[in-house]
C-alpha cells in the first residue's frame, strides 16, 4: 500500500470519515490531514456508529487543532459543537493525580479541568484525557454545562484557557492503536 503525500485531504478525509477504517489507518490519516474544519472532527466524535478509539482520535484532533490558549470557554464550546461524547461526569477538576503525569503546568490560582474522553468500560484500558488549565477559579458545573451546550448560560464567566494538554501523547497513541 502506498502512503499518500502529506496534505492529500480528500483521501485522508475519506479515511477519517470511514467508520470501518482500522484505528492505525485513521490515526495516520488524521496526522496528515490539513485544513479540516472543527465540524469534521466533531461530527465523527459525536457519532456512536464509529468505534470508540476512532471517536477518541477525532476528539483529540478537534481539541489539538482548534482549541488554543487565550480562547474563552464560550469559544471552546462553539468549536465542540454540542459534544454528545462529553457527559457531565466526564469533566472533573484535577485533584490527586496519583503519580500520573500531568501534561501541563500547575501554577497556583488556576483551575485544571480534565475531560475523560469516552471512558472505556475496560478498567485495564489506557484512559484518554484532555487537560485544560483555565486562568483563575472556575466552577466545574458551570463549565460543564457551557462546554456541552454553547447556548447555556455563561455562568462560567469570562473564563480564559491558559493551556491544553493530552494524555496519551501522540507517540503513545501510535502504540495504542497498533494492530487495531
Amino acid at each position: 500500500m502506498t502512503t499518500p503525500a502529506p496534505g492529500r485531504m480528500p483521501d485522508d478525509l475519506a479515511v477519517v470519515q470511514d467508520p470501518l477504517a482500522p484505528a492505525r489507518t485513521v490515526a495516520a490519516a488524521a496526522r496528515r490531514l490539513v485544513g479540516a474544519p472543527a465540524s469534521t472532527w466533531a461530527r465523527v466524535a459525536n457519532d456512536p456508529a464509529y468505534p470508540l478509539v476512532h471517536r477518541r482520535l477525532c476528539v483529540f484532533e478537534l481539541m489539538r487543532r482548534h482549541v488554543q490558549s487565550g480562547m474563552t470557554a464560550a469559544q471552546v464550546a462553539v468549536l465542540l459543537g454540542r459534544p454528545t461524547w462529553l457527559a457531565d461526569a466526564d469533566l472533573r477538576e484535577l485533584g490527586d493525580i496519583g503519580g500520573r503525569p500531568v501534561p501541563l503546568s500547575l501554577p497556583a490560582g488556576d483551575t485544571v479541568m480534565v475531560i475523560d474522553v469516552l471512558p472505556d468500560p475496560d478498567p485495564t484500558a489506557t484512559p484518554w484525557a484532555v487537560y485544560l488549565r483555565w486562568h483563575g477559579v472556575v466552577e466545574r458545573a458551570a463549565l460543564s454545562a457551557l462546554l456541552r451546550d454553547p447556548a447555556a448560560s455563561n455562568a462560567a464567566g469570562p473564563t480564559v484557557l491558559a493551556e491544553i494538554g493530552f494524555l496519551p501523547t501522540v507517540a503513545e497513541i501510535d502504540s495504542l492503536v497498533e494492530g487495531r
